[in-house]
């Protein structure tokens, strides 16, 4: 993945931005801008819920982004669909800012990383069935 540090001018509405934290690469859409226009970003996460924050907030762990668009729904569309799951409660296997941002878009509703981290973790536990076998 190549992240920036370098902000496009003038991201669409409900462009997502990822960023990296740690080994976790947490995804947001872009919702509105601040007056002196800087992209204010709407995401979930396991300890603040929804929220909606400076884009320098957002990325402030690793201070770099890369930006995507990747659905063809208007982004009057994808403002709404996100808004209407702002209250759901987060979960890490079925409700994460992945799924989050996906359902916005109207894509599948899935997490890359959940399901590499349960793939990484069923062939951990095989490893070792067959070692002890």
């Amino acid at each position: 993945m190549n992240y920036s540090t370098y902000v496009p001018f003038g991201l669409h509405i409900g462009t997502r931005v990822f960023t990296q934290i740690g080994l976790i690469e947490h995804v947001g859409l872009v919702s509105d801008y601040s007056p002196w226009g800087e992209p204010i970003v709407m995401s979930i996460s396991q300890q603040k819920g929804f929220v909606e924050e400076p884009l320098s907030e957002f990325a402030k762990v690793q201070g770099a982004f890369r930006f995507d668009y990747p659905s063809k729904l208007n982004s009057f569309v994808v403002m709404q669909r996100a808004y209407s799951m702002a209250r759901k409660s987060y979960n890490l296997a079925n409700w994460n800012c992945e799924h989050f941002a996906s359902y916005a878009h109207g894509l599948p509703v899935v997490s890359p990383q959940v399901a590499r981290a349960a793939t990484f973790a069923l062939a951990a536990i095989a490893i070792l069935a067959l070692a002890r076998a």
